[in-house]
């Protein structure tokens, strides 16, 4: 019997890689706002999932993404992996202008 809805979608195709380049432009597309967010509050953190088995962001992550540096204008910016659930803080580059 069934209880609850359930809807699989059916897709197919490569798994994207999730690389340093990857990321970093994602945070310059965030980093374009930030100073808007900071009119509203006095710390700003970038909070950046992804789920490397789900059908809407399907990505092969590199191990090495933890270890780059990257352009963070943010106080703090998040990596969540949904799948596994870890939470890792990315490293910005020395000299870069945090928050």
């Amino acid at each position: 019997m069934l209880t609850r809805h359930f809807f699989a979608p059916s897709e197919f195709g490569f798994a994207k890689t999730l690389d340093a380049d990857m990321l970093q432009s994602r945070i310059m597309s965030k980093n374009k706002r930030v100073s808007s967010y900071y009119t509203q509050c006095t710390h700003c953190w970038l909070v950046i999932a992804y789920d490397v088995s789900g059908f809407a962001s399907f990505y092969t992550a590199v191990p090495s993404l933890c270890d780059s540096e990257y352009d963070i204008l943010f106080d703090r910016v998040i990596l969540f992996n949904g799948t596994i659930g870890t939470v890792t803080e990315l490293k910005a580059k020395p000299g870069a202008p945090q928050g």
